[in-house]
């Protein structure tokens, strides 16, 4: 587990945590004097003067990965025991399609919206379309789960599993 503190108007945490058996890929932050977990926020580039503001109606989930005013949310099983889950949203938290769910989910990574890459614990990658929640073309077997993704030109996914790195290009429609 990681912990950064700072003070931002009362006293605050950032932790990098997980289970026994995994790490969360994302931050928390605390408010320590509340003993609350602050949820994430916007800081807006335009205006870093600004004060940030909160990503409404997450209730309990997370951000994963922003594309404009587009964000990838992912949420936890119940018992918080695997990422299963994943969904797009906008900034004012309007949800823009049904939520995505399966086996364990590693990584996602943004093609060009609203198509999606998601890896999951069972060594496949889809490439879903998050607003209809449909697959756009056969999942992509690895040998192994995809720990890290990246896409290249909005369009080549960069996969890494393990100590590998792997260049892949899905077919076009």
């Amino acid at each position: 587990m990681t912990l950064v503190p700072w003070a931002e108007g009362t006293v605050r945490a950032a932790t990098g945590a997980g289970s026994r058996r995994a790490s969360y890929p994302w931050l928390q932050r605390w408010d320590l004097v509340a003993g609350a977990e602050v949820p994430p926020e916007i800081y807006r580039l335009e205006d870093l003067a600004a004060p940030a503001t909160p990503v409404p109606a997450l209730d309990g989930r997370f951000v994963v990965a922003v594309d404009g005013d587009r964000l990838v949310g992912g949420s936890y099983a119940e018992g918080r025991d695997a990422w299963r889950t994943v969904w797009a949203f906008d900034l004012a938290g309007k949800r823009a399609g049904p939520a995505v769910t399966g086996a364990p989910i590693t990584s996602v990574a943004i093609g060009a919206w609203p198509a999606v890459f998601i890896a999951r614990a069972d060594g496949t990658v889809s490439l879903v379309d998050l607003e209809s929640g449909d697959p756009l073309c056969p999942a992509l077997q690895l040998p192994a789960p995809a720990r890290d993704m990246a896409v290249a030109g909005r369009r080549d996914l960069i996969v890494g599993t393990g100590t590998d790195v792997a260049r892949f290009r899905p077919p076009t429609g």
